[in-house]
């Protein structure tokens, strides 16, 4: 006999072939399998009365816990995303702020070599000021030795110290 055929009249059947051909209805699933051995290993819990105490034992025994172990497990599983999560959130914030550094470092050497033009600018112009005014300085120098000596004012070794301050860049 297999599990596909009917028991002949009079033949001894299996449990097996018994559940699978309950009230002479195939059954084709095998969640409807499962219920009906379900339902012959509990007949008796199935048949009983239900009372207030049954129900409470009940609850106590099959529902809490079950919803205990139900609830501890998503609790976990949230844990483990909750963690997975937060990982990729702190990676995140890393390439973010090492972006952000190698920004600011970026503006940096920008800031950094505006002020260097700025400064080398100013320097060369401070510089030629400084010449423009050191050279109109010397030639005024210059002028002032010359017209003593043109005028005949003060005495020769005068002259030529005045003339050496001037020629000797002071």
């Amino acid at each position: 006999m297999g599990w596909g055929l009917a028991p002949r009249h009079g033949q001894d059947i299996s449990p097996g072939l018994f559940l699978y051909t309950i009230d002479n209805h195939i059954i084709n699933d095998y969640d409807s399998f499962m219920d009906a051995i379900f339902a012959l290993k509990h007949k008796e819990d199935l048949e009983k009365v239900v009372t207030m105490g049954v129900l409470l034992d009940y609850t106590d025994t099959v529902l809490l816990p079950g919803i205990e172990r139900i609830v501890g497990e998503s609790q976990k599983q949230m844990t483990i995303e909750m963690g997975k999560s937060e990982n990729r959130m702190m990676d995140y914030i890393d390439r973010r702020i090492e972006e952000v550094h190698i920004e600011i470092g970026k503006s940096e050497t920008r800031v950094m070599e505006h002020i260097d033009r700025r400064l080398t600018d100013f320097s060369t112009d401070l510089f030629k000021r400084l010449e423009q005014k050191f050279q109109t300085e010397r030639q005024f120098k210059d002028k002032v030795v010359e017209l003593f000596k043109r005028h005949n004012i003060g005495t020769s070794e005068d002259l030529a110290f005045l003339d050496g301050l001037v020629k000797g860049g002071w």
